[in-house]
């Protein structure tokens, strides 16, 4: 019976001890990776498509641009001095 008992606690005691060196060898293997190593283990990933960019924004003219280029419409219809209607459309930009 002592023999069969010890025969386990060699058994247990080689087990424990190969389990210790399979735990050392992942903890060294988790030490040595790098950010290179870990993108070239996962699988390749397909290309990413950006959308296509959004037409440009026309510049909304705002109350004063609008007033302005009114002002300059109708002094030009009158026969307002062309560089007073300049000076206004100029103004308006």
């Amino acid at each position: 019976m002592d023999n069969g008992l010890w025969k386990l606690q060699q058994e247990a005691r080689v087990r424990v001890a190969s389990q210790r060196a399979r735990e050392h060898r992942v903890a060294a293997d988790y030490d040595r990776r790098t950010a290179a190593t870990l993108r070239a283990a996962r699988p390749p990933q397909p290309p990413v498509v950006p959308p296509p960019p959004p037409p440009p924004l026309k510049p909304q003219p705002d109350r004063e641009q609008m007033l302005l280029l009114t002002l300059a419409l109708l002094l030009a219809k009158a026969g307002a001095n062309k560089w007073l209607v300049l000076a206004i459309l100029y103004l308006a930009m």
